[in-house]
């Protein structure tokens, strides 16, 4: 993506107020309805003492610290700090935009969900896939970002969960 490009999808964005406020909110929302989804999960997986909670927590933990620690040392530039152009989700961080650690999270989490149960697993995906859009859409990382976050967090996942 071009600084014009960006720009004019910025601009485009902003100047349906309906259609902004929408991304932001499905931004939140969704990236709430992942986080509360996954506590449940792993809380039902706690209570009937499933032997795949310990490995489910050690792949998405383990997968989450080191996702964490390469991006500190990347610090790829926000598209918004790249281009000077405020992004339609409203966010001031600097750097650490690849890969996106938001959708990283929901993909790795998708593929917990597929592990124990194949329909939580496919709606956790629509879900993950979702957020992926709405990061570009709302200006706070590149096509790039997202899709090294969700490739990473299926990877994770497939090793973690499948392989180990």
């Amino acid at each position: 993506m071009n600084k014009e490009a960006y720009a004019d999808l910025m601009n485009n964005i902003r100047s349906k107020p309906l259609l902004a406020q929408f991304i932001r909110g499905a931004n939140k929302a969704t990236t709430y309805v992942v986080y509360v989804i996954f506590s449940v999960f792993m809380a039902s997986l706690l209570i009937k003492k499933d032997a795949d909670f310990f490995r489910i927590l050690l792949t998405t933990a383990v997968s989450f610290f080191i996702v964490s620690v390469f991006r500190k040392i990347f610090n790829r530039e926000r598209p918004y700090e790249k281009f000077g152009e405020k992004s339609v989700i409203e966010k001031d961080k600097k750097g650490n935009s690849f890969p996106s650690r938001h959708v990283f999270s929901t993909f790795v989490i998708a593929m917990a969900c597929l592990y124990v149960n194949l329909t939580l697993g496919i709606i956790m995906f629509v879900i993950s896939i979702s957020i992926a859009i709405l990061r570009v859409v709302g200006g706070v990382h590149y096509i790039s970002d997202v899709i090294a976050g969700a490739l990473i967090g299926i990877i994770s996942g497939v090793i973690g969960l499948y392989l180990i």
